[in-house]
């Protein structure tokens, strides 16, 4: 198999007289140019985090305190199903959303709230004075959802009104934010109300503003994004949810989907407020039916689940992972998934920013060791400083700090 030689100097390893040369004060990064004949100088806050526009949230805050706790992996819950509240002190999630979050002291808990739809047969979107805003009109949500109304939330009243309902829930059930599913500007919004993505753009952008006006700087403000990039609302959220969402029916993601989630891992990590919060959920290799179903403990799966945990601990700061099942695969809710042993890995904390060797290819150092991923169809041997390691393509690896893997 073609093996690339990718020669990296981490910059604390360098005797070259490069210091304070980027804008974070760090030395650049040397890498070797594609075509291997000459080296190329980066400096690492290039390719992430822009922080010329970011507000900080209060390092005293209780937000600030449960990211000090965040773990070397850090794991989030999407929802309750098809699971149990038990199963949240069980296993040790650091990010959680839905309307009632019960959670250890280190999670993160956020309050899902249904900005643009309304489920007739649940009571718990029955907002105090949501009717003013409820259109007895199909928002055309997929039909194992049931029933679902369209809310007006383009209503000039609507974002003063969904931002105070939203403080009342983070008041009442003790949250540190909310969660905001369907936060793009097309899709099942548009075919269900008639508006354009420009309108439902400023119609987003008006509730994001009321929202972070009434929750204040240290709340955390988290859209489920999907796919999307999109920088509409990043002057006021701090959090994306990365669904996912493949085909029915689709075994798995295409080197082009997977090139797909690390641009948008990069991208929300130098767009978004303060903590930037990314949520990344891949979902699991499926045959697309309950009945021949890839169990979650093969080998591929865990190799999958190692390559897009890698992926989002290394790109963004405060990234989380959840590999998931795909929504088809039972039928008892979505969001089932195994909690993998190699979750529990600890190589301490990060001390690094990612260090990009090359496109698809990209790695963190931690107190005890480091955190690689390598996306691309190929060997990529790096080279950490005092050792060298082979990344096999399509994976993730954890190494000690003299290269041994976990």
């Amino acid at each position: 198999m073609q093996k690339l030689l990718l020669l990296l100097i981490l910059s604390f390893f360098s005797t070259a007289g490069f210091a304070a040369s980027c804008p974070d004060g760090n030395e650049p990064i040397k890498t070797v140019s594609d075509d291997g004949t000459y080296f190329l100088y980066k400096c690492a806050s290039d390719s992430n985090n822009d922080v010329s526009n970011k507000t900080p949230i209060d390092q005293d805050s209780i937000l600030a305190s449960k990211l000090e706790q965040r773990r070397t992996i850090n794991v989030f819950r999407a929802w309750d199903t098809p699971s149990t509240y038990r199963d949240v002190y069980k296993y040790h999630y650091g990010l959680y959303w839905t309307v009632d979050p019960k959670a250890p002291e280190h999670t993160i808990k956020l309050s899902q709230i249904n900005w643009n739809f309304n489920y007739p047969r649940y009571d718990y979107d029955d907002y105090d004075g949501i009717e003013e805003f409820i259109l007895k009109k199909d928002w055309q949500h997929e039909a194992e959802y049931g029933a679902t109304d369209t809310v007006k939330f383009w209503d000039d009243n609507f974002a003063e009104y969904i931002s105070n309902v939203s403080q009342e829930l983070v008041d009442q059930y003790d949250t540190d934010g909310v969660e905001l599913d369907w936060w793009r500007d097309y899709g099942g919004v548009l075919a269900s109300t008639g508006l354009n993505s420009a309108l439902v753009k400023k119609a987003r952008t008006s509730i994001a503003a009321k929202l972070r006006d009434k929750l204040g700087n240290n709340s955390v403000i988290l859209g489920n994004v999907g796919w999307d990039l999109n920088t509409a609302t990043t002057e006021y959220i701090n959090g994306v949810f990365l669904e996912l969402w493949k085909a029915p029916g689709t075994q798995r993601y295409s080197s082009s989907d997977i090139l797909k989630m690390e641009d948008s891992l990069y991208f929300y990590d130098k767009y978004l407020q303060e903590p930037r919060i990314i949520a990344m959920a891949p979902w699991r290799v499926s045959t697309g039916g309950n009945s021949r179903l890839i169990p979650r403990d093969v080998d591929e799966n865990i190799r999958y689940a190692k390559l897009f945990t890698a992926m989002a601990m290394v790109i963004p700061e405060n990234g989380y992972i959840l590999y998931s099942d795909n929504n088809w695969d039972e039928n008892d809710g979505d969001y089932g998934h195994q909690y993998y042993d190699f979750y529990n890995i600890d190589l301490g904390k990060a001390t690094s920013k990612v260090i990009e060797v090359t496109k698809g290819v990209a790695f963190k150092k931690h107190q005890d060791g480091y955190i690689a991923f390598n996306r691309l169809g190929y060997d990529v041997t790096v080279d950490f400083g005092d050792f060298q390691s082979v990344i096999p393509p399509m994976s993730g690896v954890f190494l000690n700090l003299d290269g041994k893997k976990i």
